[in-house]
């Protein structure tokens, strides 16, 4: 939670480099929580530790979208629209 809280900090960003980072930064985040949900439900750990990754998931998805909508609001719209649509294809 304190790496969503430096991001969400770093988000007043108008450089699309700095953008890419934060993207690929949570991208990598959902992969390591998942990684983690997928490990713990193999080894069948507690429900409890299941029900929580499960909640990170969300809440990272939840952030990630807001944050797009948040940018997308921006004027310049058009542009970090394509940008999005480039950076699916990597």
């Amino acid at each position: 939670m304190l790496l969503l809280s430096k991001i969400a900090h770093r988000y007043v960003i108008r450089n699309y480099r700095l953008i890419v980072i934060e993207i690929v930064k949570f991208k990598g985040m959902i992969i390591y929580y998942y990684a983690f949900f997928v490990i713990a439900y193999l080894a069948k750990k507690a429900k409890k530790y299941i029900k929580y990754i499960k909640k990170q998931i969300l809440i990272c998805y939840v952030y990630f979208f807001y944050k797009i909508y948040e940018l997308n609001s921006f004027k310049n719209t058009c542009r970090f629209n394509t940008f999005i649509k480039k950076f699916h294809y990597l």
